[in-house]
This record gives structure tokens, C-alpha cells and sequence, in this order.
């Protein structure tokens, strides 16, 4: 894991100043991968959103969006695998959260880039912002 530095090649169509390039490792960019993966589905986006705000189980969550707990599930473990969310066992509930800062400054960022809205609070501050 990391980085390595690359030389630049003089192919004919170097920039003035280019130097060696510090490119990330394999292994993190097939983690990165599967870390975008897992963020291109709007489901999987809303239940990052929906999560947020905090804690939720898995019934929850699927009351919430309106979608049987099996596929809720089923989505909740492949942001799960891609290390976007944790989850916690009381009882016989399983709540899920937010696995970072970095997930939540991710989802923010992602939404102002394509909302141009300017997502300048969190993701939590803008939920429990009541709408008109």
C-alpha cells in the first residue's frame, strides 16, 4: 500500500515542470475501486444519506425507503464490504452507521458536485434541517 514515484518519459508531448508523478499503489486503487463501486447506485447513496443521521437498523432503513428488509440488507453489505459503513449487534437488531468522516465528506462532496447547491454543512446538519 502507498505510493511510488514514476519518472516522466519524455514522449514529445511533456508539460514545462512535469516531474516524477507519486502514483498510488495497485492494491489501493482496487480498493478505491471497489469503494466507487459501491457508491454507484442511488439506493446504496440514499441509504449513506438516510445514515447520516445517525444509527439505524436494518428495519428501519427499510420502512424508511419504502423497500423490503431482504434487499435493504442486501445493499447495507456491499457498503459493508466496501468499508463505508460499521455495524453493531444489540440483541436481535444489527445497526448500521456511517463508518467515517471521510464517507460523509465523500457523500457531500459527490451531491455538490452535482447539485451545485453548495453542500457547505454536513450531510446530518442538512437532515435535520426541517423543509418547508
Amino acid at each position: 500500500m502507498g505510493t511510488k514515484m514514476v519518472a516522466a518519459v519524455d514522449n514529445g508531448c511533456l508539460e514545462a515542470g512535469h516531474g516524477p508523478h507519486r502514483l498510488t499503489s495497485e492494491e489501493d486503487l482496487d480498493r478505491a475501486a471497489t469503494l466507487f463501486s459501491a457508491l454507484a447506485d442511488p439506493s446504496r447513496l440514499r441509504l449513506l444519506e438516510i445514515l447520516a443521521d445517525g444509527p439505524h437498523c436494518v428495519g428501519a432503513l427499510a420502512d424508511e425507503m419504502g423497500h423490503s428488509m431482504s434487499l435493504v440488507s442486501q445493499r447495507l453489505k456491499i457498503l459493508y464490504g466496501a468499508n463505508l459503513v460499521t455495524k453493531k449487534r444489540a440483541g436481535k437488531h444489527v445497526y448500521y452507521e456511517i463508518a467515517d468522516g471521510h464517507v460523509t465528506n465523500l457523500l457531500s462532496n459527490g451531491l455538490d458536485h452535482v447539485t451545485g447547491i453548495g453542500h457547505v454543512h454536513s450531510i446530518k446538519e442538512i437532515n435535520s434541517t426541517p423543509t418547508k
